[in-house]
């Protein structure tokens, strides 16, 4: 690609040469085009691409090139700044004429390419970190300040749900199960004479529980829509009913061939009680209007979060505890349940990841060791002679060191 400079020209216009390779036996394509800018409104400023017919000379080396022609007009329009990131929508209507006959094959696979320049630019000014870190500081704050009414159908979701958090947590028919992640905690069992299976997944987590609670609650961060394929999710909508509530339609895919996909349509809410942050998500029908039900299967789900805090501060913990019972429906095999044990464990461990804070509380606790020793006054030559007077008669039991030779810390006068 070339930029043609013919002396001194408007600065709202260059002018591009561009020749693109074609596949054998199929010469190459050039592109002659002249760009133009200019605000069109207070919010708008569109890009004009017209074709030129002017000759270019490439100094040789270029063999037999076709000319063709692109026409094209762009427009970036600013919106409302979402979660303190500037935002502006974009469209881009092309048309191309490569010249000569090209194989329809072809020409599908060049248009994503001609097109791709909208993706190249929202990748130029990605801010999906800070439009999601702006997001949930949001759902963090309001969740923090506690304050909500809830009316009587949500207080009902809520206890149903609280009430199946506290059987699985009482039960003592389980059994564990080696996690993933050492710093996650399974098991599952059943609930009396319940048939299905009841999952239990415990992590300390380092931020404080509104922080886990707002990660666990927001649906739609770039980042969790972004992870959607990767988890067999084919649709998922969020309808949010109030600061606290929330409906969701999630659609999965099994992986498996002619089993159809199951639908889940929960409704969630969050609440603090008892000390501790609860999130809770149970089976709604309110969906039904909105999404009429199809040939997908309907699953039930009763899943449970508690976020518990244990430490505040610049480095806050939180346990975080998660109980589910998932029905898929019809019959599926053992090993489908099972990989949706997996799944769920997934959510526990990507939690932990996501604020694991291991090193700066590491460093922390290196820092309050070392402000501990330098705090510590200079023993007496005499005393610490006696010490080593005191390490020298102990006895060794078994081979091992000494209760003195073991001596590691010092209190009070130094006669630790």
């Amino acid at each position: 690609r070339l930029e043609i400079r013919k002396g001194e020209g408007r600065v709202n216009e260059k002018l591009f040469a561009t020749v693109k390779k074609m596949p054998f036996p199929l010469n190459k394509r050039q592109f002659v085009s002249r760009l133009i800018w200019r605000r069109t409104s207070d919010t708008t400023i569109a890009v004009g691409v017209v074709p030129v017919y002017i000759p270019v000379d490439y100094g040789g080396g270029m063999g037999k090139v076709i000319r063709g022609q692109t026409k094209a007009i762009f427009t970036a329009t600013n919106i409302e700044d979402c979660n303190g990131v500037p935002q502006c929508k974009v469209k881009l209507l092309q048309y191309l004429d490569a010249g000569g006959l090209i194989p329809v094959k072809l020409v599908n696979q060049k248009i994503p390419e001609s097109l791709s320049a909208v993706v190249d630019l929202r990748s130029s000014f990605n801010k999906d970190i800070s439009f999601d870190l702006g997001k949930l500081a949001v759902v963090s704050k309001m969740m923090k300040d506690k304050n909500q009414d809830y009316n009587n159908e949500e207080m009902k979701t809520f206890e149903e749900g609280k009430e199946f958090y506290l059987k699985c947590k009482g039960s003592s028919n389980f059994d564990e199960l080696e996690s993933p992640d050492h710093r996650v905690k399974m098991k599952v069992g059943h609930i009396d004479q319940d048939s299905l299976v009841f999952e239990i997944w415990e992590a300390i987590i380092d931020a404080a529980p509104e922080d886990c609670g707002a990660y666990e609650y927001t649906k739609d961060t770039r980042e969790r829509i972004a992870e959607l394929k990767k988890r067999g999710v084919v649709k998922q909508k969020v309808r949010k009913l109030n600061n606290h509530s929330q409906l969701i339609l999630n659609e999965r895919n099994l992986g498996i061939p002619l089993f159809n996909n199951r639908e889940f349509r929960t409704k969630t809410l969050w609440k603090w009680e008892d000390g501790k942050l609860w999130v809770v998500y149970g089976d709604t029908e309110e969906l039904n209007q909105a999404f009429p039900l199809g040939t997908n299967v309907v699953g039930s789900a009763t899943t449970v979060w508690s976020f518990e805090s244990l430490r505040d501060g610049k480095l806050p913990q939180t346990r975080a505890t998660f109980a589910a019972r998932v029905d898929l429906g019809g019959s599926v095999p053992k090993q489908i349940m099972e990989g949706q044990v997996k799944t769920f464990a997934k959510s526990m461990i990507r939690l932990q990841r996501k604020f694991d804070k291991s090193k700066a509380i590491d460093a922390a606790k290196r820092l309050q060791i070392v402000e501990q020793i330098r705090s510590l006054e200079k023993e007496e030559s005499g005393t610490v002679f006696v010490r080593f007077q005191e390490a020298d008669k102990a006895q060794k039991t078994s081979g091992q060191l000494s209760s003195a030779q073991m001596w590691l810390k010092t209190e009070g006068s130094g006669k630790g």
